[in-house]
C-alpha cells in the first residue's frame, strides 16, 4: 500500500484500506471465496513515513487506523516497509524518502509498536 502517484490527495490510512478492499474483492471474485476466506489471503505492506512520492506520508496514526481495519476484516497479514526506517532521521524530518529512516517526526519503533497490536 504505497506509491499512489501524483493524483494522491487524501489520507494514507484510508488509501491503504481502499487498496486492501479492492484486492479482497478481486481475490473473492477470481477464486470464488467467501468474504472471510478472501480477507485471510490479503496482506498489506505500507511504506512507513515519507514515500517515494514525497506528498504521500504514512504516519503512525495511519498504522493504528490500518490495524483497526485489519482486525475488523480478519486480514491475513499486516507488515511494513521497512523496519530499518522505523525511526526518526538524525536531524529531524526530511522532505524526501530515506532508506535509513522514516523522514518524519516519530519515536523509535513507533510503527513496530502500532503494527504489533495486530495479532
Amino acid at each position: 500500500a504505497m506509491d499512489y502517484g501524483p493524483a494522491y490527495s487524501g489520507d494514507m490510512g484510508t488509501y491503504a484500506e481502499q487498496a486492501a478492499t479492492a484486492t479482497q474483492a478481486q481475490i473473492k471474485s477470481v477464486l470464488g471465496l467467501t468474504d472471510s476466506a478472501a480477507w485471510k489471503t490479503v496482506a498489506v505492506t505500507p511504506m512507513i513515513g515519507v514515500n517515494d512520492v514525497s506528498s504521500e506520508i504514512f504516519k503512525v496514526e495511519d498504522a493504528a487506523q490500518l490495524v483497526t481495519f485489519a482486525k475488523s476484516k480478519g486480514l491475513g497479514w499486516l507488515s511494513m516497509w521497512s523496519a530499518a526506517r522505523d525511526k526518526q532521521c538524525d536531524g529531524g524530518p526530511k522532505p524526501t524518502a530515506d532508506p535509513t529512516c522514516s523522514s518524519i517526526t516519530q519515536d523509535r519503533f513507533a510503527f513496530s509498536k502500532a503494527f504489533g497490536a495486530y495479532k
